[in-house]
């Protein structure tokens, strides 16, 4: 005989379903923007650690070389004499391109340097004391190129073709007594003097940052608003707009509006753009938010 005994089905209807659908959806709506924030927040924290490790770095250089800054971009000769740095690992000594920028002169003093001036990207190899030395030189240059923070070389150390004289031999000679500071004497204002800024780079023309996998790749200085010329702005709306035709380091963040900075006081700070612009942070000589140079 068939059963009295009544069928019974569990599931959801297709109104329960969408009633369960629509929360789930509201309640990632709601928590993106957290998960999103706290990223930033993560990423931010990361940055001001890193670059306050490399003003520290910073500071043990000039206290080891008599008051002398650290030099930024150099030209091939500084006074008649070659531009070189040591891997403080392999004791390998290394010419342009490697020695004109900063990284490798910092190097000795701050220990997971490449792990910080890389922090947007995966660091690239180091040389051995085994490599062939054309080998541990391609190593050393790559390591030198994209940091994620730039040195402030227009005003503190030297810049080249800016604030040294001429290119080549003898003429090398840093512009001393002008707009740039090469001795840590000459540092007025430690609190409010910026050594190292987060730090994009932009094609000439200020026409986009550049590309490589995806990742927004650094420059090796930071690039003042005013340097002979205005270079960049801020728009109304606190943006950066360039006007410099030339390759930009601009000091924007990575992890939102504000951009990781470090001070000669040893102190760091998240910057916005606005407060970016204002050229006493950047020239030690300077009498006022707009201040400029003329070589």
């Amino acid at each position: 005989m068939p059963s009295r005994n009544p069928i019974i089905r569990f599931g959801f209807t297709l109104v329960e379903l969408l009633v369960v659908i629509g929360i789930i959806a509201l309640l990632v709506a709601i928590l993106l923007p957290t998960l999103s924030a706290a990223r930033e927040t993560a990423g931010r924290v990361k940055s001001l650690a890193g670059v306050r490790e490399m003003v520290t770095g910073y500071t043990a250089y000039h206290q080891e070389h008599g008051g002398s800054l650290m030099w930024g971009y150099t030209p091939p000769t500084v006074n008649g004499t070659a531009v070189t740095v040591e891997d403080p690992v392999t004791g390998l000594t290394f010419g342009l391109p490697v020695a004109d920028r900063y990284p490798w002169r910092l190097a000795p003093y701050v220990s997971d340097v490449w792990e910080i001036i890389h922090i947007h990207k995966t660091t690239p190899d180091r040389p051995f004391a085994s490599d062939p030395f054309g080998t541990a030189f391609s190593k050393a240059y790559i390591l030198s190129l994209d940091p994620a923070f730039g040195l402030n070389s227009v005003y503190l150390g030297g810049h080249q073709g800016s604030l040294f004289r001429g290119f080549t031999g003898a003429d090398n000679r840093p512009n001393v007594g002008k707009h740039i500071a090469f001795q840590a004497s000459e540092i007025r204002r430690s609190s409010q003097q910026l050594v190292f800024a987060e730090t994009i780079q932009y094609n000439a023309g200020g026409l986009g940052s550049t590309s490589r996998d995806g990742e927004r790749p650094g420059l090796f200085y930071a690039t003042p608003p005013r340097a002979n010329g205005q270079r960049w702005t801020v728009d109304d709306n606190g943006d950066f707009e360039i006007t410099s035709g030339v390759i930009t380091g601009l000091p924007e963040g990575r992890n939102g509006d504000r951009a990781a900075v470090s001070f000669f006081d040893g102190h760091a700070e998240a910057l916005l753009p606005a407060e970016l612009e204002d050229m006493r942070l950047w020239a030690p000589k300077a009498d006022g938010f707009e201040y400029d140079f003329v070589p």
